[in-house]
């Protein structure tokens, strides 16, 4: 009887053994595990940041690319103009019926080119005439004056305005409103060639020039300009300036 007791307690010994040596082998394993894991983690950081590192930098490299063929394209543009053009003179017609001052500076800085009147023309230098585009943007645009040499035109980048802008063609005929087109193309001027090309209308009228007054008077209704009046007050004006 002894004996069983003895081998239950060997027994019970040996089993409590086990389940303790099981136990910390579990723990040992967990442990491991977790710090498996932390470390994966940790080097899953580290491949992020280094692919983040390098997204960036290629990034900057594709920048430098792109901006390569640009400065190529202005390089190469400013290398033409002065091979075709450097030196030569542009000549210049003056849009608006009164005197126009263009210089190369703003404020009438720089080198000044004057058109007395309409339709006088200038020749001017290409380098200066790239400054006067520089410093005169919305002239240049809205045609105050007139570039004749296509290639200049293409150059300054102004093709796609220059379809829309008149003439001193256009507007010689303009001025005489012989027929629709040309009410038509009046009524489309912008404001500033509208005022100065009224003034050009009145005059004619004034000097007995030819004239469809129906024409004047569908200006008068679709835009508000009554070109009639305006003679009579430049008449008036004159007539009562004093003679010297």
């Amino acid at each position: 009887m002894a004996n069983v007791k003895k081998k239950e307690n060997e027994n019970e010994a040996t089993s409590t053994k086990t389940t303790s040596t099981a136990s910390k082998t579990t723990s040992t394993k967990s442990s491991k595990s977790k710090a498996k894991e932390s470390n994966q983690d940790d080097i899953i950081k580290q491949l992020m940041a280094q692919i983040e590192a390098q997204n960036k930098m290629m990034q900057e490299l594709q920048a430098k690319v792109d901006a390569q063929p640009q400065a190529q394209i202005q390089s190469n543009s400013f290398i033409r103009a002065e091979e075709n053009f450097g030196g030569k003179k542009i000549k210049v017609i003056n849009l608006l019926n009164c005197g126009l001052n263009l210089s190369t500076e703003p404020d009438g800085q720089g080198r000044a080119y004057t058109f007395a009147k309409y339709g006088d023309s200038r020749m001017i230098k290409f380098d200066d005439l790239n400054d006067i585009v520089s410093t005169y943007p919305n002239a240049t645009e809205n045609g105050y004056f007139y570039i004749t040499n296509p290639d200049v035109v293409e150059y300054f980048d102004l093709t796609e305005e220059y379809k829309h802008i008149y003439t001193k063609e256009m507007i010689d005929s303009i001025i005489k409103l012989e027929n629709d087109t040309d009410v038509d193309l009046f009524i489309g001027m912008n404001e500033e060639l509208q005022n100065s090309t009224k003034i050009a209308i009145a005059n004619r009228i004034n000097a007995n020039e030819r004239m469809d007054y129906n024409n004047l008077r569908r200006i008068k209704e679709e835009c508000g300009i009554d070109i009639e009046k305006i003679a009579n007050e430049l008449k008036e004006n004159f007539s009562t300036k004093p003679q010297e």
